[in-house]
């Protein structure tokens, strides 16, 4: 008789414990979304407003030398994926690429894409690296496309 009272007295302190800890979960996680709350997002942050994006382009044939690294462009009235936070287009910018240097440059099967961000200093960074990284490279020269030679256009404005 004593050991099932102690049984029971235990799972009683347990099954507390458990509660306790499941209340500290839950009271923590509400001042988790709480704190979250008091930052102000930019409504382009958030994927409400069409807003601007910076883009820049590479593009390389594989078993060519030469390698093209687009300027960052500015490219207006663009709304992220809300869940995912990429570029929609993503394809129609590297086919803009792709294309301009396979006409321009005169060179087939090239490679290309793109990479974005809302934050330009960001992408500053990124462009840079991307550059040291080819400039490094022994083998591979490096072609920067001006912004008054290439510019990316948004897939959507057909008059341009």
């Amino acid at each position: 008789m004593y050991k099932i009272i102690a049984l029971a007295a235990l799972f009683l302190l347990g099954m507390g414990s458990t509660g306790v800890q499941a209340q500290t979960k839950r009271a923590k996680a509400s001042k988790v979304k709480e704190q979250r709350g008091h930052r102000e997002l930019n409504a382009y942050e958030i994927g409400k407003l069409p807003g601007r994006v910076y883009v820049f382009g590479f593009s390389q044939q594989f078993g060519d030398t030469v390698a093209y690294i687009t300027d960052i462009n500015k490219v207006d009235s663009i709304m992220l994926q809300k869940k995912t936070g990429f570029l929609p287009f993503r394809y129609d910018f590297s086919e803009q690429l792709k294309e301009y240097i396979e006409t321009a440059k005169g060179t087939k099967r090239q490679t290309a894409c793109v990479f974005f961000s809302r934050n330009r200093e960001k992408l500053v960074k990124k462009l840079e690296k991307m550059k040291k990284r080819y400039i490094n490279m022994e083998h591979t020269v490096v072609v920067t496309l001006k912004e008054d030679e290439f510019k990316f256009i948004h897939p959507l404005d057909h008059n341009k």
